[in-house]
């Protein structure tokens, strides 16, 4: 085998263990959200703005249904947000 194709093999089983490693952390982020009935989201002085309740689960992120509209928003984003503490969970 040339040089090349090795190193073009290694590029791809590092992708494929990258891709691999992604997966695991999606789904333990999943796990951390599966239950959730509904969101609070804060604004900057700490009063709720709005809350959402979860209407469906999918495998990226959540779908909320707030007052006369629906929004999906990725499990990292809320992980994000819940960092910051920007929402609340229930």
């Amino acid at each position: 085998m040339r040089p090349s194709h090795m190193k073009e093999m290694e590029t791809i089983e590092q992708t494929e263990k990258q891709i691999a490693l992604a997966r695991r952390n999606r789904i333990r982020l999943a796990s951390h959200y599966i239950n959730v009935e509904s969101i609070a989201f804060y604004d900057y002085v700490g009063v709720i703005e709005r809350i959402g309740k979860v209407v469906h689960v999918m495998e990226r992120g959540l779908l909320l249904q707030f007052a006369g509209y629906k929004e999906m928003f990725f499990f990292e984003t809320l992980l994000e947000l819940e960092v910051k503490g920007s929402i609340a969970i229930t």
